[in-house]
């Protein structure tokens, strides 16, 4: 389990991005982000099951986050493994509700 915790007064935001690519020729990709006040904070690569830190805030979290490899690796595999599965499943939903037939005739516009 990653913990972020910020000890600072006022208020501030702190966002968690991340997502998976089913490409055509069946390779896949993905990413964690999280962002802080707007700005990039810390991003996972998957490919080398670590954490890039784009600014010197950010390289405390890093080297931290960096040594649990375990839970990086659970990272990659979400990524590469559980996220696409839920892809191909919503694809397949797309496509079988797409299906003539299966239109409602209702229209948005």
């Amino acid at each position: 389990m990653v913990t972020v915790c910020v000890c600072v007064t006022g208020i501030h935001t702190v966002q968690m991005m991340c997502g998976c690519e089913l490409r055509g020729d069946g390779s896949v990709g993905g990413f964690y982000q999280y962002g802080y006040d707007g700005n990039d904070f810390i991003a996972f690569d998957k490919d080398r099951k670590v954490w890039t830190a784009p600014t010197a805030a950010a390289v405390v979290t890093k080297n931290k986050w960096d040594k649990d490899t375990a839970y990086n690796e659970q990272r990659k595999d979400y990524l590469e493994q559980i996220c696409i599965e839920w892809v191909q499943k919503y694809v397949k939903y797309g496509q079988e509700s797409l299906r003539p037939g299966n239109l409602t005739g209702h229209q948005c516009l």
